[in-house]
């Protein structure tokens, strides 16, 4: 949703004072029918509500959003995006352990070779999200979750814009069981043996690094890296 600059200010005042008259919010001496609309668009969106008393306070929606708010520069603080990595292992019927990888076939990174991935919903607890992930991408319904590590990355490209921000949580999904499904919607699911991980191509800037903390005995459980990619 996209706000006026007149809109963010009303927020911003609602957000340091509560139950705030009309002419009290209308802190840019805008016309009366000007400020009105302003108001009301942030009504109409369930932001702030009018009380019996006529004065104006915020919804529950609108703490959550104002409270956002850089209320030095009026602008809406960004925060880092949440998401799931997926190391899913199986053995196989030679007794070789096995990895299951995806090639992306959606932007960024189309055509990549990683681990699988997905994004939390709003309000949704992190091993839920790795359990919806695995049943939405592989098929697979169940398997034995073990978090391994959380890493924050930060990736810029050569120039020093930003990119991305995300936080990871990195689970360990052994034994999974289901019935596998090799192909969705932007994306290809394939098993590899754990030897085969060194010769993959194209792999994400992190892959390798990724395979090594995994497998490792002395992986911290909290990591923080920037990385600089020239291909996004």
């Amino acid at each position: 949703m996209k706000f006026h600059n007149h809109q963010i200010i009303i927020l911003k005042e609602l957000l340091f004072k509560p139950d705030s008259k009309f002419k009290d919010l209308n802190i840019k001496d805008l016309t009366s029918d000007h400020f009105s609309y302003h108001i009301n668009a942030l009504i109409d969106h369930g932001l702030v509500r009018k009380k019996i008393t006529g004065k104006y306070e915020l919804t529950n929606r609108g703490k959550e959003i104002a409270n956002t708010l850089d209320t030095d520069h009026l602008e809406f603080e960004k925060s880092p995006k949440v998401a799931v990595m997926l190391i899913i292992i199986r053995e196989s019927e030679e007794g070789k352990l096995q990895l299951l990888m995806q090639e992306r076939l959606k932007q960024p990174y189309f055509g990549y070779k990683a681990f699988l991935t997905g994004k939390c919903k709003f309000g949704e607890l992190i091993e839920d999200t790795a359990q919806r992930e695995l049943e939405e991408e592989t098929g697979f319904t169940d398997a034995e979750f073990k978090l391994k590590f959380i890493n924050h990355e930060i990736i810029r490209n050569p120039q020093g814009e930003l990119l991305e921000d995300k936080l990871m949580h990195t689970f360990i999904c052994r034994n999974p069981k289901g019935e596998y499904i090799e192909e969705f919607e932007g994306g290809r699911n394939f098993w590899i043996d754990m030897s085969e991980f060194k010769d993959l191509s194209p792999k994400y800037y992190h892959g390798d690094m990724i395979f090594e903390w995994v497998f490792s005995d002395d992986t911290p459980c909290y990591i923080e890296n920037e990385f600089v990619v020239e291909e996004f």
